[in-house]
């Protein structure tokens, strides 16, 4: 049995940007976006910001950028092929830890400021789990 190939349009010997360029496409990195940007705004406007602290995430919030979006994906990756510790572990100046990747890429609190809105699913449009036709998979099903 011979092995499966991949097949990229137009390279007979795709890079590893060509590959991933197949499964995350400019379209899907922008429906990102969209779906991360909109549901950060429902959350701040259901809240009483000025109850919140000064140094509140959702105070300092505004709306990720198509650039963004892919540098937050690609701190994705990295961090789950090189392990750490903690998250914050990998914008550590700590000797032992350091690694410059991350940091150089984007601001750990920008990093974890698009983490607490992500979203690649619409709520709006996800069944509740009472429904005889809810899905269970729903919110990620948009990336199978």
């Amino acid at each position: 049995m011979s092995p499966t190939v991949l097949a990229v349009p137009g390279s007979d010997d795709p890079s590893p940007i060509d590959i991933y360029n197949l499964f995350i496409t400019d379209e899907l990195i922008a429906e990102w976006k969209t779906k991360t940007n909109r549901y950060a705004g429902k959350v701040i406007s259901s809240k009483e910001l000025q109850l919140l602290s000064n140094r509140s995430r959702l105070k300092k919030w505004k709306p990720v950028t198509l650039r963004e979006m892919r540098e937050f994906i690609a701190i994705c990756i990295h961090i789950g092929l090189i392990t750490k510790p903690t998250l914050h572990d990998y914008w550590t100046r700590h000797p032992g830890l350091h690694s410059s990747y991350c940091s150089k890429v984007m601001d750990r609190e920008r990093y974890l400021s698009i983490l607490a809105f992500f979203h690649i699913a619409d709520n709006g449009t996800i069944l509740p789990a009472d429904n005889p036709d809810h899905d269970p998979i729903d919110k990620i099903r948009p990336v199978i």
